[in-house]
C-alpha cells in the first residue's frame, strides 16, 4: 500500500488532505505535535473510511532535532514514501523563537520542512508508486517576502505578516531549487491554497515563546 505523510494533519487543510489520501487507499500518516488532536483526527478519518490505514506519529517543527527523530522513525517503519505534504506551520502574533534559536516562522515554516524533505528523500525515491510527490503549502504572501539573513534569529520590530512572507518565500525558492535536482520518479509542487478557516487564521500563535505573553497560545500540528 502506498504511504502518504501529512504534517499538521489534525485540523484544517492538513486534515482535509489526509482524509482525501486515506480515501484513495494510502497508508496515511498524521504527523502532528499534539497527539491528542491527532488521535481525534484519526478517529474522524477512520469513521469516514472504515478500512483506512491511518497512523499517528509525533513531530514538532519548532525543533530540528525532533524533525530528525521523526525522519528516523519513518525510515524504520516504512520502506518507501509516496506523498509528503509539508503543511504544518506557524504564524505567531508576537515574536517567538524555536528550540534552535530561529525566528519561529522561519524555523517552523521553512527550515523544518526543508530538513524533513531532504531526510525523507531516500524513502521518496523508493516509493511504491514510482511517482512520488512532495507538496509544499506555500502562500501568495511570498510576494511581500524578502530573504534577509539579519532576521533569521529574530526581527526588530516584529511584524507577523512580514515574517510569514519571508518563510513562504523560502518555501517557494526551495521548491524551485529542489525541482531542478530531484531524481526521476519524484516531483515537487508549491501551492497557494487560498483563504481558509484553518488553524493558523483562527489562532495564529504557536511554538515556544521567547518572552512571556498574556495571550493564550497554541501550535498547529
Amino acid at each position: 500500500m502506498p504511504v502518504a505523510i501529512v504534517t499538521g494533519a489534525n485540523t484544517g487543510i492538513g486534515l482535509a488532505a489526509a482524509k482525501n489520501l486515506a480515501a484513495q487507499g494510502y497508508t496515511t500518516v498524521l504527523a502532528c505535535r499534539n497527539q491528542q488532536k491527532a488521535d481525534a483526527a484519526r478517529t474522524d478519518i477512520v469513521g469516514e473510511n472504515g478500512d483506512a490505514d491511518v497512523q499517528v506519529m509525533s513531530i514538532d517543527q519548532a525543533s530540528l532535532g525532533h524533525v530528525r527523530r521523526f525522519a528516523d522513525e519513518v525510515a524504520q517503519r516504512f520502506g518507501g514514501v509516496d506523498v509528503l505534504v509539508n503543511n504544518a506551520g506557524a504564524s505567531p502574533l508576537r515574536q517567538e523563537i524555536t528550540e534552535d534559536g530561529f525566528e519561529m516562522q522561519f524555523g517552523a515554516n521553512y527550515l523544518a520542512p526543508f530538513l524533513l524533505t531532504h531526510l525523507l528523500l531516500p524513502q521518496l525515491v523508493t516509493g511504491e508508486s514510482g511517482d512520488s510527490r512532495i507538496v509544499h503549502l506555500a502562500s501568495v504572501a511570498h510576494n511581500i517576502g524578502r530573504m534577509r539573513e539579519s532576521t533569521w534569529r529574530g526581527r526588530k520590530p516584529y511584524f507577523t505578516l512580514t515574517a510569514y512572507g519571508q518563510s513562504k518565500m523560502g518555501n517557494l525558492m526551495f521548491n524551485y531549487a529542489l525541482a531542478r535536482r530531484l531524481p526521476s520518479g519524484v516531483s515537487t509542487f508549491a501551492i497557494h491554497p487560498g483563504s481558509t478557516s484553518g488553524a493558523i487564521p483562527r489562532n495564529r500563535s504557536i511554538g515556544r515563546s521567547s518572552r512571556p505573553s498574556s495571550r493564550r497560545t497554541s501550535r498547529v500540528g
